[in-house]
């Protein structure tokens, strides 16, 4: 526990600059106020697995002193041409590296998922903001045409006949893709032991959050429309983008448990946990949907213009 508290203070020492850059950014934007979570929930990965390493005994190994070495020549060829997202993963990955030559090879094997989150701490996924945004007025107008409304798209914006409205950041999603890929890392590490079925969810936490965005956007510019832009805007813009933010979350996951995905097994036995073993599926979904809501910010366009 010493030696991994030492390395932890000697990688914020040395890197204080990139750091803080992270952490900056944490606070700065909303988008990955999550980046707070990650080392508490990688600590009680960790605690999870302690009957695990009870028998263990740390041993040091060389191997991770070689990958050390190359992340810290990414690191400095970042900071060469200032490339600071690389720099931000390249001092996580110094980090994990130090832990790992620490520990030892057989306990960092399993430990490879909790220490492996370290990496979402860094804030990455703005260069996604773009192709989102034209992904959504995309899906938006189409299915305002399906659905024989007339509708004007110049770039972002597009008009109706009562009512004009713009696709911002806000309204790319990104808030909502990177919260739920994030927990349903954990998610799935929790609940799967197969890696097929692991990948299978991690690909339904990138994809159902990405269409349902399109809904979103489209069901509140139709209700503007329907209403006369009496409803859609203001306070019933944030409450319908929070409300359907959690129930396509909670959808998710119970997609993933009723849509033949079987809970975790033993690989020794192949039976099923018990229920003091298994982690509530339930509770896991819940807190996951309460804080993916938390965290959302509204995501859907904005209107009328001024």
């Amino acid at each position: 526990m010493l030696g991994i508290l030492l390395v932890t203070l000697l990688s914020i020492t040395l890197f204080f600059a990139t750091w803080q850059s992270i952490v900056d950014i944490w606070v700065r934007s909303k988008t990955f106020n999550l980046g707070f979570f990650i080392v508490p929930i990688s600590i009680w990965l960790v605690w999870q697995q302690k009957h695990k390493l009870q028998n263990l005994s740390p041993r040091f190994s060389w191997p991770a002193i070689i990958a050390a070495a190359c992340c810290g020549l990414a690191w400095l060829a970042a900071d060469l041409i200032n490339v600071l997202v690389v720099k931000q993963f390249a001092v996580v990955g110094m980090l994990i590296s130090g832990y790992w030559a620490l520990l030892g090879n057989h306990i960092t094997s399993k430990l490879l998922f909790p220490i492996g989150f370290l990496f979402f701490m860094v804030p990455v996924g703005d260069a996604w903001i773009p192709p989102l945004m034209e992904y959504t007025a995309t899906f938006t107008v189409a299915l305002l045409r399906l659905t024989s409304i007339s509708v004007y798209r110049e770039g972002f914006d597009f008009t109706l006949t009562k009512g004009s409205w713009s696709v911002i950041e806000s309204c790319s999603g990104i808030n909502s893709l990177i919260s739920t890929i994030t927990i349903g890392a954990v998610y799935s590490y929790l609940t799967f032991t197969r890696y097929w079925k692991r990948a299978l969810f991690m690909l339904l936490c990138i994809a159902i959050p990405i269409i349902a965005n399109g809904f979103r956007a489209y069901l509140i510019v139709l209700i503007g429309h329907l209403s006369n832009m009496k409803f859609g805007l203001g306070l019933d813009h944030f409450f319908m983008v929070r409300s359907f933010t959690s129930w396509y979350c909670f959808f998710c996951f119970i997609l993933a448990l009723c849509g033949g995905i079987r809970p975790r097994q033993k690989h020794q036995n192949r039976r099923l946990l018990s229920r003091q073993q298994l982690p509530n599926a339930p509770l896991y979904t819940c807190c996951r949907c309460c804080l993916s809501s938390a965290l959302s910010i509204p995501s859907g366009p904005q209107g009328p213009h001024s």
